[in-house]
């Protein structure tokens, strides 16, 4: 995974807070979910639809975004969604 600045992204703050994030609610498939209780499986899924649809000619982005999601918990959740948001993703969250 490269680091924003290794892409030239102004990382100065983040687009959302860890907290937000987290606390954060998605529609996916007629259900409501919550970031930090749903399976990776279906927050993968909803941020891969939302990223692919937005980085369609930077499919490596999605991917950087996306490989953060393995094996860090709820940081990594954080960071998936921050990074999206960084690329200008629009995520329906509320």
């Amino acid at each position: 995974m490269k680091t924003k600045q290794e892409v030239g992204l102004d990382t100065s703050q983040p687009r959302i807070s860890y907290q937000r994030a987290l606390r954060a609610r998605f529609m996916w498939q007629g259900e409501t979910h919550a970031v930090s209780g749903c399976s990776l499986d279906i927050l993968r899924d909803f941020l891969q639809h939302h990223g692919s649809i937005a980085l369609a000619d930077h499919p490596h982005h999605l991917a950087d975004a996306l490989s953060c999601l393995g094996g860090y918990g709820e940081l990594g959740r954080w960071q998936a969604i921050d990074t999206l948001l960084l690329y200008k993703v629009v995520l329906p969250l509320s």
